[in-house]
């Protein structure tokens, strides 16, 4: 397993490399998407069956993955947990043993963090993001932002306003939603030019999460 830890496993994609197998099913769905959308669909699902057939030695086609365009995997009982993020140009795919909730994205991506702040964050994010400089405060959107995308993604349901209530205490790396009444693990980590978000419900885990880079 690719990863320090005994329940996930995480791996890293650069866009550009060679496509690789995916069933008839997943072929028919991505001939129906628009260009851009069909690439990655069959670059994230391709890659997802490759790590996956390694983990469980089994041959790619004979994972039993069922996936969506637009919705996040799902493997059969007893198999696991997928989640999966793309950026402009990456892939992260993370599997684990119970849900697990991922997001990638570039550290220099130029966004407008002060409107997303006004309108999507908690009071408390509110409080901390002015008293942080310009830099800074960037940074923090897009951090709480990852934070959000990959606890969001680790629900099993789902309302879209969710997605805003969750915070994060970077002290102890607990990310909570009140109205959930819900606690997870986040993990940040920086890679190159990419951050990446980890959440799950493994809470004496300790480690820093290692990324297998392809």
């Amino acid at each position: 397993m690719v990863t320090n830890s005994k329940n996930y496993a995480v791996w890293f994609f650069k866009k550009g490399l060679t496509y690789q197998t995916i069933n008839e099913h997943e072929k028919e769905i991505a001939s129906k998407l628009s260009f851009v959308k069909s690439q990655e669909y069959a670059y994230s699902r391709g890659y997802a069956r490759l790590v996956l057939s390694s983990l469980f030695k089994v041959e790619p086609l004979e994972v039993p993955l069922i996936s969506l365009p637009g919705a996040q995997p799902i493997l059969k009982k007893g198999w696991g947990y997928l989640s999966m993020s793309h950026c402009k140009d990456a892939l992260i795919v993370a599997w684990s043993v119970k849900r697990i909730g991922v997001d990638i994205e570039r550290s220099d991506r130029n966004f407008s963090y002060k409107k997303i702040c006004e309108r999507f964050f908690t009071s408390k994010e509110k409080i901390i993001f002015n008293n942080l400089r310009d830099l800074n405060q960037r940074r923090f959107v897009l951090n709480q932002w990852i934070m959000k995308e990959s606890a969001f993604k680790w629900q099993k349901t789902k309302s879209p306003n969710d997605l805003f209530g969750w915070e994060w205490d970077i002290i102890s790396d607990i990310c909570s939603h009140k109205k959930l009444k819900q606690n997870l693990k986040f993990s940040l980590i920086q890679y190159d030019k990419w951050s990446i978000g980890l959440s799950t419900c493994f809470f004496k885990d300790n480690s820093t999460p290692l990324i297998c880079i392809q």
